[in-house]
Parts: structure tokens; C-alpha cells; sequence
């Protein structure tokens, strides 16, 4: 699914949308099969409905990357945090590294951040659903905005969406320049759990 949005994306930048290699069923097909192959894993009828599914779910909204500008997709970051706190041995700090599904231009002040998920929206670990707020406590979230912030400073705003394609669609939050702090405390919170842990 990530991937043929990310193809959907470049077609609509290159004004090839009516293209018949830009179906959305042709990509999907050639898709599952080379992540499949390259993973050396079997699919079956049920994933490729499954993606399908999902795939509408996306095509059928507001975040279509064919109606949307979209800067980025799958964009990799290696954030290195130094702080009091997050030493490792020698010089060097803890990093975070990871990719992001989807960055959207909004305006020429703000970018939106999309997280594709597939599962429930909820909490794995309470249950609760996430919104506006609890959104703003989810660690990925969070990561997220402190990478975005670096990779792109010329925009002022930042919206950050996770987008259950099974489960209600899209839940967006905020963070301003001040959450830094409360990110970081977060971050050097888990990080000193993850080390002291002797009973993993």
C-alpha cells in the first residue's frame, strides 16, 4: 500500500496520472509482488484483498496522494539527540533512526506528516483510542516531530496524522517549538528504562 501511493505520488508530479501503467490495481499487483519476492515470504489471495481494501480506504479520501503535494515518501532519518542523559560510551549519543511514510505540503508555512496504519486505533498496551490528545503523549509521534523539525525548518507549522485505513481514518495532532523538552524527557525516560532493564 505504501508503495503505490509513493508511485501514485511521482505520477502526479510528473502530470501522468492518465497513464494506464497509474491504475491503482496494476501498482498494487506489481508491488506485492516484488516486496514479497525481495522478503522471500509467500502471499496469498487474502493479503492481496487486504491491501486492496486499504488502498481504497486511502484513494477515497482527503489524503489521496493523487489529490494532495506530496514532498516525500518513505523519507529516512538518523536523529542523534545530545543531551544530559543520553550519553552511550566514548563521544557519542543515543540515535534514533527511522522512515517516514509521507510528508505532504499544506501551504507554504506547513507540512502535514501521514503515518499509514492498518490495525485498530488504540493503544496496544491500554486500549485507548488515540485522538487529539493522546496522540500528542504516542512516542512515535513524538520521534516524528523532532525529526521533521530538523529535516525541514523552513516550514513554521507541523501537523502529524496517523491515518487507520481499517479503524475511522485519520487522527491529527500538533506540536509547538516548547514540547521539545517534554519530547526529549520522554525519550531519556525510555532510554534509561531500556538500560536498566536487567530482566528484559
Amino acid at each position: 500500500v505504501h508503495k503505490v501511493c509513493e508511485l501514485l505520488a511521482k505520477f502526479k508530479q510528473r502530470n501522468k496520472t492518465t497513464s494506464v501503467f497509474c491504475d491503482p490495481d496494476y501498482l498494487l499487483d506489481i508491488s506485492i509482488k516484488h516486496v514479497f519476492k525481495k522478503e522471500g515470504l509467500e502471499y496469498t489471495k487474502e493479503h492481496v484483498d487486504f491491501c486492496r481494501k486499504q488502498l481504497k480506504v486511502i484513494l477515497k479520501s482527503p489524503y489521496s496522494p493523487l489529490e494532495r503535494e506530496v514532498l516525500f515518501t518513505e523519507h529516512g532519518f538518523e536523529l542523534q539527540i545530545k543531551r544530559p542523559g543520553l550519553e552511550l560510551e566514548g563521544d557519542n549519543y543515543f540515535v534514533i533512526r527511522g522512515i517516514i511514510d509521507r510528508v505532504d505540503l499544506i501551504d507554504e508555512d506547513t507540512i502535514e506528516v501521514l503515518d499509514y496504519k492498518t490495525g485498530k486505533n488504540s493503544d496496544w498496551n491500554t486500549g485507548i483510542r488515540k485522538d487529539f490528545d493522546t496522540l500528542k503523549h504516542d512516542l512515535q509521534m513524538q520521534v516524528y516531530e523532532l525529526a521533521i523539525r530538523r529535516l525541514f525548518p523552513q516550514y513554521k507549522y507541523r501537523m502529524l496524522t496517523m491515518f487507520f485505513t481499517d479503524d475511522g481514518g485519520p487522527v491529527t495532532t500538533h506540536f509547538e517549538d516548547k514540547d521539545d523538552e517534554m519530547i526529549i524527557d520522554e525519550i531519556r525516560r525510555i532510554f534509561h528504562k531500556i538500560k536498566n532493564d536487567d530482566f528484559p
